[in-house]
């Protein structure tokens, strides 16, 4: 039987001395972000990232839509519950993608396994509505964090998987030569700053797909995150690539 633990979160960005923000805005990102689980009954490892948000007609799952090209079977896939090592299937569950956009909706049909999901987790709404401002807040120009779980970060041994999550605050680039309009650019050099203030390497991002990229506002108790694209794909070195939930819309419509 597969068991999963996690196993904390390393936390980086691309400027020095942002250590109280990263971790502050990153413990928002804890509960919402999972690790989306493959398993074939010999092996396991992760697959992608997906959030877990709180839809019209109950818990939903949103992540990068090509995790679900080349024959992945969604009996293979499970999600990690909030407590011990338990594992939730998400075979039976619908999937839905965006025509427009990287990005696909999974809406647990398991009653069971939806609250065994959402115990101990704490969701944030599908969308924000057009227009909707937090008072006395500010955004940090063009700044973005992205969490998730790369597979490099993760370890599968005697049945056991064990997964890091990695978190980043970065800021947009100039858009790459081809991009549409549902595209998002931001930066992901080999290198970036510790929230201890450390210098390390940064890891290749497989794993991380479908990830929330979140705008970040700061205001004068704690920082804010607006939900503004889902990651799907990265060049080391150069940039990561996310696409607008904007694009996304309709998929939330019950």
């Amino acid at each position: 039987m597969l068991r999963y633990e996690a196993v904390g979160e390393t936390r980086v960005a691309f400027a020095a001395a942002h250590g109280a923000l990263l971790a502050q805005a990153s413990a928002i990102l804890k509960a919402c972000t999972l690790p989306i689980i493959v398993h074939d009954h010999v092996r396991a490892g992760v697959l992608g990232t997906a959030t877990l948000l709180q839809g019209e007609g109950g818990p939903v799952l949103l992540t990068a839509s090509h995790l679900f090209d080349h024959g992945v079977r969604l009996g293979n896939l499970l999600l990690p519950t909030a407590a011990g090592h338990g594992l939730v299937p998400l075979a039976g569950a619908l999937l839905t993608r965006c025509k427009g956009a990287d990005i696909a909706l999974l809406r647990l049909a398991d009653d069971r396994a939806a609250r065994a999901l959402v115990a101990g987790r704490g969701m944030v709404p599908a969308l924000r509505r057009r227009g909707e401002r937090h008072a006395r807040s500010r955004r940090r120009k063009g700044a973005v964090l992205v969490s998730g779980f790369p597979a490099a970060m993760s370890r599968f041994e005697r049945g056991w998987l064990a997964a890091r999550r990695f978190t980043v605050l970065t800021h947009s680039t100039v858009a790459q030569p081809g991009a549409c309009g549902t595209d998002r650019w931001f930066e992901f050099g080999r290198t970036a700053w510790r929230d201890d203030g450390a210098a390390v390497h940064t890891p290749e991002l497989e794993g991380m797909s479908g990830a929330g990229i979140w705008m970040l506002e700061t205001g004068a108790s704690a920082p804010r995150l607006r939900l503004g694209a889902v990651q799907s794909a990265y060049m080391h070195g150069r940039y990561l690539r996310g696409h607008d939930i904007g694009a996304a819309a309709d998929l939330f419509a019950d």
